[in-house]
């Protein structure tokens, strides 16, 4: 590839990269300081560089032409410089443009964006004032359109906060800056110094570079050991402030006065006076430690002689301080430790540590400390070969001490073959704050197993603790990890049923709505086939007889849905209330998801539900429970579905067929009781949706009749009006009674929460 695009995103890196590789390219012909000047001192396409003298600057200039043209193929040109005689050893072509040696002034040139005085070889900067009122945001608009990245002209437009940090901390960040600014310089510079020195005015920063007796508070004291990491103490030094140029940068000098400040041509006579003059070997003390706020108050330390007695000891109180066995030990570990130590000074802390032994003696000091406490009487008596007393807790155990005076289990078992651990295990009381101690340390041993996982450790561990199984149930119970693995489930409340469910009204005032489907059924013959389409079902059911209607639509739209309502209510009279759950069948705002719904806030849904004076309820989201009713005799009409559309092909299916099957299932599921049936023979009538909504029974053919009388079941045997009557009489009288009692006990298994 010989030709770069220009424009890419990697046109800068790869630009960038061209050029140094024919800068490496061209060292060995051209010279090293070619590949310097083409390496350090360019910028995208621009370079800037200083030389001593006319003669350099002139054979640089050359050199670094001819080895971008010949390594590179690049035209290096538009040059300018504020000396006549390099400008007059370069061709004409190759000059800025707007270059004219016959005119009296020089053009300004602009070189990294500022503008370059080559008669006087100075930085210039224009302001303009067009159209900026005298106000705040107008000296603001002036002051920021300025571009002076270098800071040459800050005490003009630059002023000292008057709030934030304070005076010493601003100083101490300021020094932190010509730290910083020096690394900068000295990793770039080609210069290479023999002596660096650093100068501030504030004898209080110097105070805490300078510190080696007081300690810093968190921010004074990053900044120091950052300062400290860069430079030695003796680098910094102080100058006075009339003599500072980095203090008139942060005040305000008029623009006239700028020429002679000590901002652009600094203190010559201060750094013109020897060493010993300035006496830079002077130390700089803190001002004021004891009010200053950055430095942390001294504290006066105590000693104080304590005389212990042979008898004393810790008292195991002390140990209801720790909540883990494990730390209870290496504490009483490091306490002897340090004993030793004072007494033998040449014991080193880090070889006891790693001994095993040592935490081996802290465990034992606890459980002797521990049986000394409460079980006292019980070892004075063994150390006096007399009976223990009768009413004592261990008196069956047949306590002995051992060796190191350690209170151990006896029993009868001295002779099995069995270690030592096993047949005399220590013993503790389970009411001590150790017991619990140790019991805990082993259940995590286990992993959090059960009662019989902790004991075994623990006896397995060499320890009889008196009441252990109550004492583990009762750290099993307070056990946040057990709680949280084994613990028992609760269980929400039911709430009580809305009063659209139990309110005696005729069949389908209030009714749920709920879609499913689709099916594919044939809806032509074709030459090579069969054309198919799909069909939805929308079902109603009627929360309080728990009667269905089926509805079958061939889409799912608002006017599909529309014809389906008007339908159902001409077949089972007007509704109240519809009641549905808020999926995205009937919820708005799903045009842009490409898919087959009903929107019931649709203008044409909302103008017949209005008209009809039906209201529409939709569930809470996330309640489909709420909608159990209508989810369950969907899931009932799926089931008698497929067994139905099992014998029947999928080239058979028509929506004939279709709408025949769904007039099937409601009729199979309108006659299932709602109770269950009687075995009582005075009780022969079936409770079910059926019994209402047509008024028959059996086989039987019956009329409806208005007549407000109050029938009885005698009424069955009388005449066939009567029975009709009768039915829907005995209907609502049982409903009550047996349907609706069947909704008074909760599904809950454990009871009532608590």
């Amino acid at each position: 590839m010989k030709v770069h695009v220009f424009g890419n995103c990697t046109s800068p890196a790869v630009a960038a990269y061209g050029l140094r590789k024919s800068a490496d390219e061209a060292a060995n012909q051209f010279g090293s300081d070619v590949k310097d000047f083409i390496q350090k001192h360019f910028y995208v396409d621009d370079a800037l560089i200083s030389v001593s003298t006319s003669e350099e600057a002139i054979s640089l200039l050359q050199r670094s032409q001819e080895a971008l043209r010949m390594h590179g193929k690049l035209r290096l040109h538009k040059f300018a410089s504020n000396s006549e005689e390099v400008m007059a050893a370069i061709s004409s072509d190759d000059l800025a443009k707007d270059l004219d040696f016959d005119s009296d002034h020089l053009p300004l040139q602009r070189s990294l964006g500022l503008h370059w005085d080559l008669a006087l070889d100075a930085f210039t900067f224009h302001i303009s004032m067009e159209g900026r009122p005298y106000t705040g945001r107008g000296i603001l608009s002036t002051v920021h359109s300025i571009f002076d990245p270098l800071g040459f002209i800050a005490p003009v437009t630059i002023q000292a906060p008057t709030h934030g940090h304070t005076i010493p901390r601003l100083e101490l960040c300021t020094a932190l800056l010509a730290v910083e600014i020096k690394d900068y310089i000295l990793e770039n510079a080609d210069i290479s110094f023999n002596c660096v020195k650093l100068y501030s005015d504030s004898k209080v920063a110097l105070g805490y570079i300078h510190n080696q007796t007081r300690r810093f508070y968190i921010y004074v004291a990053n900044k120091v050991e950052r300062i400290r990491r860069s430079t030695d103490v003796s680098q910094w030094n102080y100058v006075p402030t009339c003599k500072n140029p980095a203090d008139e940068g942060t005040r305000s000098i008029p623009a006239e006065n700028m020429k002679d400040s000590l901002w652009l041509k600094g203190p010559t006579h201060f750094l013109n006076v020897t060493e010993d003059a300035l006496n830079l070997d002077q130390t700089h003390e803190l001002v004021n430690p004891d009010d200053d706020r950055e430095i942390r108050p001294t504290e006066a330390l105590c000693v104080t002689k304590t005389k212990v007695s042979g008898n004393s000891s810790l008292g195991t109180h002390r140990y209801e301080r720790f909540s883990r066995w494990r730390r209870l030990v290496q504490a009483i570990a490091r306490l002897k430790i340090f004993a030793r130590m004072h007494k033998d000074q040449k014991e080193q802390v880090k070889s006891t540590l790693a001994k095993v032994a040592t935490y081996r003696d802290a465990e034992l000091f606890d459980i002797k400390s521990v049986q000394r406490q409460v079980y006292g009487l019980e070892i004075s008596c063994i150390q006096q070969n007399m009976h223990l007393p009768k009413d004592s807790s261990i008196y069956k155990l047949s306590p002995f001490l051992d060796a190191d005076g350690i209170l151990r289990v006896g029993g009868r078992i001295k002779m099995a073959d069995l270690g030592f651990i096993e047949k005399t295990p220590l013993l503790l009381p389970g009411k001590h704050h150790v017991s619990r101690l140790l019991v805990l340390h082993f259940h995590e041993e286990v992993k959090h197993q059960g009662r019989s996982f902790t004991e075994g450790t623990v006896r397995s561990a060499g320890y009889w603790i008196t009441g252990c199984k109550n004492l583990i149930s009762s750290i099993l119970h307070k056990c946040v990890i057990c709680r949280k693995l084994r613990g028992r489930l609760d269980w929400q409340k039911m709430a009580d049923l809305p009063k659209d469910k139990l309110e005696v009204a005729p069949p389908f005032t209030n009714v749920g709505v709920d879609t499913f489907g689709p099916w594919s059924v044939v809806s032509r013959k074709t030459r090579t086939g069969s054309a198919s389409s799909k069909r939805w079902a929308i079902m109603y059911t009627c929360l309080v007889t728990r009667a269905i209607h089926i509805e079958v639509v061939d889409k799912m739209s608002s006017t599909a849905f529309i014809n389906s309502l008007k339908r159902f209510t001409a077949i089972r009279g007007k509704v109240k209330i519809l009641c549905s759950d808020r999926g995205t069948n009937f919820v708005g705002a799903t045009d842009d998801l490409h898919i087959d719904t009903i929107n019931v806030e649709d203008g044409p849904v909302k103008n017949h539900l209005y008209n009809s004076g039906t209201t529409w309820i939709f569930n809470p989201p996330h309640a489909s429970h709420m909608g159990g009713v209508s989810e369950r005799m969907v899931g009932v009409t799926r089931k008698i579905l497929d067994s139905m559309l099992s014998n029947v092909s999928d080239h058979s299916l028509t929506h004939d067929v279709l709408c025949t099957f769904m007039a099937e299932v409601c009729a199979i599921i309108n006659n299932r009781p709602l109770v269950p049936v009687s075995s009582d023979v005075d009780f022969p009538f079936v409770l079910s949706p059926a019994s209402i909504l047509t008024q028959k029974v059996g086989d039987s053919c019956t009329t409806t009749n208005d007549n407000p009388e109050t029938f009885s079941l005698n009424d069955l045997y009388k005449s066939s009006w009567r029975r009709v009557q009768a039915l829907s009489d005995a209907f609502w009288a049982r409903w009550p009674f047996y349907h609706i009692q069947t909704f008074t006990f909760v599904s809950q298994p454990f009871g009532e929460l608590q």
